[in-house]
């Protein structure tokens, strides 16, 4: 028999960068996806948010020129994130909370 076609609901859209890679990874009960662009930037993209809407949390510049390819790996512990361009591999922590004064402006912030 034919079996029914899935639709997939649109979590997230770009119309300014073009997404060129994912990953996605459970943290503390939030799912987060992780989308490297055209430009050589990162997203991060809380895609449980608030009233089920996915919250870009932050953007980072991470390999120049871009775009960051396909295949991205976390580290074993899941606390770095590798992201290659076409002449650059390049760490980057998952977790960025130093960039805030405080465990409440991080959290503000949309990151888990």
């Amino acid at each position: 028999g034919v079996s029914d076609m899935v639709r997939g609901i649109p979590v997230f859209t770009e119309d300014r960068d073009r997404m060129t890679s994912v990953i996605a990874y459970v943290y503390k009960n939030h799912s987060l996806a992780f989308v490297g662009t055209k430009s050589g930037k990162l997203k991060k993209i809380r895609v449980d948010g608030p009233r089920g809407n996915a919250l870009q949390y932050e953007t980072v510049q991470v390999v120049d020129p871009g775009p960051v390819l396909r295949d991205m790996a976390f580290s074993k512990d899941h606390e770095q994130l590798y992201i290659m361009s076409e002449r650059q591999l390049t760490r980057v922590p998952v977790e960025s909370c130093g960039q805030y004064r405080s465990c409440g402006e991080c959290l503000g912030s949309g990151d888990p």
